[in-house]
């Protein structure tokens, strides 16, 4: 046999020591998957890029619609951070941490013709979570004196009216609630202002049926 034709027969067949390096390989993934449960990261997880179709799409299900100019709360990532903006109500908040409220998204427009829109995406336990955390925000709204108004889908309105004219909407997105709240700018009807403000939002996010 030439040299050259016992040279190719040895670089077409595995050496004992690439195979067991391999099967060490596949036992390590193994049980790694089975440490974490069957639980990787999500895309919001601090620290985790999303790749592929979840890089290009807001596939964590906190996607918000664009009004233009903005202020930058890119850094809110949790919800412990939105806490810290000081903008809910305790008893907001506590609607929030019974659903299992974990990670967020916040925008604010405070340049727009209607007033200063402040636009929050929280994603909850599960879908039965966000629906019933959706509907106590609502009530709580209601209960300190807001009025409702119609408005389309499962989506939950509230207005104001005085010195502090405002409106705000709740709804469930899957895992995720929004919750839109417009001070309203002098002179502005703050639920109508609120409607156009709310499609363009519903249609980044879509509401449950």
């Amino acid at each position: 046999m030439a040299p050259s034709e016992l040279k190719r027969g040895r670089a077409g067949k595995p050496r004992p020591s690439d195979v067991v390096a391999a099967a060490v390989l596949a036992g390590m993934v193994v049980a790694g998957l089975q440490l974490l449960g069957g639980q990787l990261p999500e895309p919001t997880t601090p620290g985790v890029t999303p790749h592929g179709e979840a890089g290009r799409h807001a596939g964590d299900g906190l996607a918000l619609a664009t009004y233009g100019s903005t202020e930058t709360y890119a850094h809110v990532r949790q919800f412990q951070q939105v806490q810290q903006l000081e903008f809910l109500s305790d008893a907001e908040v506590a609607a929030y941490d019974r659903g299992g409220a974990a990670t967020a998204r916040v925008t604010v427009a405070s340049g727009l013709p209607e007033g200063k829109l402040i636009v929050l995406a929280v994603r909850l336990r599960n879908h039965t979570a966000a629906t019933q955390s959706a509907e106590a925000l609502d009530a709580l709204q209601a209960d300190s004196g807001m009025r409702r108004f119609p408005s389309r889908h499962a989506v939950l309105t509230t207005v104001h009216d005085g010195a502090g004219q405002g409106a705000r909407a709740h709804y469930a997105s899957g895992r995720t609630v929004v919750r839109l709240h417009l001070a309203a700018a002098p002179g502005v009807d703050a639920a109508r202002a609120l409607v156009p403000l709310l499609e363009r939002q519903l249609e980044a996010l879509p509401p449950n049926d």
